[in-house]
């Protein structure tokens, strides 16, 4: 949430888009950003790739997780996910 705050994402604005989460603990509401950030790959000081993406606030994950979509987006390819080891 910390993020979420800095980012002036949280709490939401009133105007604020909403979106309905499936979660192992049932289904929340969360806020929805649309193209609301520029996410940038960057490799030994060089921009490598460059998106806007958009932005969901989960309460109850205190962590940034990126989308299968943007992941293929930026040439992210996971090959251990407990090392969190990516090939680029």
């Amino acid at each position: 949430m910390e993020l979420a705050r800095k980012l002036d994402l949280w709490p939401p604005h009133p105007d604020t888009e909403l979106t309905e989460l499936g979660t192992g603990g049932g289904d929340i509401i969360a806020p929805y950003y649309a193209a609301a950030a520029r996410l940038e790959l960057i490799a030994e000081g060089k921009t490598l790739k460059e998106l806007r993406v958009n932005i969901i606030v989960n309460t109850h994950v205190d962590e940034v997780i990126l989308s299968d979509t943007v992941t293929g987006e930026l040439g992210i390819v996971l090959l251990e996910e407990r090392s969190l080891e990516v090939e680029l």
